[in-house]
């Protein structure tokens, strides 16, 4: 079994199934927007911990772009250890980008 296909089939039932929380795709290209000027003005606020990979923010983050992607996609997944928590699995992520920036290639 590809472990891959369960990461999508949670996300895709908890897209399906959210009551809270929806996606604005008119405001997409705005926020995309935002995102480029902050990228480009080198500001890394969410990072107060040192937990996440935005090393290239300064050249508009694409392999920081990647990592949230992965992260954000992992993160909606079940937690298959106990002791295993947000902090962990983003730093394994940023490891992993850091030793080599094609771990997360298609």
């Amino acid at each position: 079994t590809n472990p891959l296909r369960h990461i999508r089939t949670s996300c895709q039932w908890v897209a399906n199934n959210a009551q809270h929380v929806t996606i604005q795709n008119g405001l997409i290209s705005s926020f995309a927007k935002t995102i480029i000027h902050q990228s480009r003005a080198n500001i890394v606020e969410w990072d107060a911990s040192g937990w996440h990979f935005c090393s290239d923010v300064s050249v508009c983050g694409p392999l920081t772009a990647q990592y949230i992607f992965v992260l954000d996609a992992l993160n909606f997944c079940f937690w298959p250890c106990d002791g295993f928590e947000y902090d962990n699995m983003a730093i394994a992520l940023k490891d992993a980008l850091v030793k080599d920036d094609s771990s997360f290639s298609a």
